[in-house]
């Protein structure tokens, strides 16, 4: 038989002894994006561990309100959109997340999006978890700070107010910085960074009054 007659052996067929090429088998999308997630919130996690602190300039959880029973609605949302938007909330919902998702998919098998939904549920659970418990550290412990060891104390308004309206001072504690919501029966505005005294609390409210009227009675 002439070489060139010879019949070509068939693409589909493998001689023996030789292997046919295994194709590599490609890492689904959903799973490269939680393993994004783990890789990156662990290791801002890691980061901010060995430096010894989180984010400092959007972070709202240390220095406000220690008396959470003097929250309105508002500035409760307030925090919370704060809390949301600090980096250390996100830190920890690209670790948790991320680690929940790689979890489910590899070992319990779960299905889209259930495991979208709880690998979000779970960042954002210990997000807020820790937010919380790390301001909590910072009012010195205890969580709450009692309405009788703020009465007689100096302030300072950071958000005006006038005899009809609710406003916020700060108080600077050995333990941190307390922010209460207050009112006042004096006439006039109550001006940012006025310099007041607290009197007494009403339904969790302070009643404050001007520094210098307070020292003068």
């Amino acid at each position: 038989m002439l070489p060139w007659a010879r019949p070509r052996a068939s693409s589909f067929f493998t001689p023996p002894g030789r292997r046919a090429p295994r194709k590599r088998a490609k890492l689904p999308l959903v799973l490269a994006a939680y393993l994004f997630a783990l890789v990156v919130g662990g290791a801002l996690l890691v980061a901010s561990l060995v430096g010894g602190h989180h984010d400092t300039g959007h972070d709202g959880g240390a220095g406000h309100d220690a008396g959470h029973d003097t929250h309105d609605a508002h500035h409760g949302a307030r925090d919370l959109a704060w809390s949301i938007l600090s980096i250390r909330f996100w830190t920890y919902v690209l670790a948790f997340g991320g680690a929940t998702g790689v979890l489910l998919h590899l070992l319990a098998k779960a299905p889209e999006p259930l495991t979208g939904l709880l690998s979000a549920g779970v960042g954002a659970a210990a997000g807020l978890f820790v937010q919380a418990l790390i301001a909590r550290a910072a009012r010195g412990g205890s969580g709450m700070t009692s309405h009788q060891d703020l009465v007689g104390r100096p302030a300072q308004v950071i958000v005006p107010f006038t005899r009809s309206q609710t406003g916020k001072v700060r108080l600077q504690m050995s333990d941190g910085v307390v922010d209460v919501l207050a009112t006042t029966e004096e006439d006039g505005e109550l001006g940012q960074k006025q310099e007041v005294v607290i009197l007494e609390f009403r339904e969790g409210r302070a009643l404050v009054a001007r520094a210098s009227l307070a020292i003068k009675e």
